[in-house]
C-alpha cells in the first residue's frame, strides 16, 4: 500500500487495486489516508508478532500458545516501526 503513495497523489491508476475496498480516490489527501492506513497497520502487525500471552491469538481467532515468528520476522517488524513517523502510525490507527 505504501508503495501506491505516489501513483493515487497523482491520479494514475494503482497497481494492486485489489487492496483498496472502497477506492481511495486520487490526489494528496487521499495518498496521505492510504500512506497512513498503511502505517496504523504496522502496530496491529508489531502486537501480533511479539505477543507471548496468547491474547492477539484470541483476538483473531484462534486459541493455544501464541506463535513463535522467529527473530528475523520480529526484526523486520521493528525496523518498519522505526521507518514509520509516529503521527502517521497513530492517524492511521484512528482512521
Amino acid at each position: 500500500m505504501i508503495s501506491e503513495y505516489d501513483n493515487i497523489a497523482n491520479g494514475r491508476p494503482v497497481q494492486h487495486p485489489n487492496q483498496f475496498r472502497p477506492a481511495p480516490g486520487s490526489g494528496e489527501a487521499a495518498a496521505v489516508k492510504v500512506f497512513q492506513e498503511a502505517c496504523g497497520r504496522t502496530m496491529m502487525v508489531q502486537m501480533i508478532v511479539n505477543d507471548t500471552s496468547g491474547r492477539m491469538a484470541i483476538m483473531t481467532g484462534s486459541s493455544g500458545p501464541p506463535m513463535d515468528y522467529g527473530e528475523s520476522v520480529k526484526q523486520a517488524v521493528a525496523d518498519l516501526d522505526k521507518a514509520i513517523p509516529d503521527e502517521h502510525k497513530m492517524a492511521g490507527m484512528l482512521g
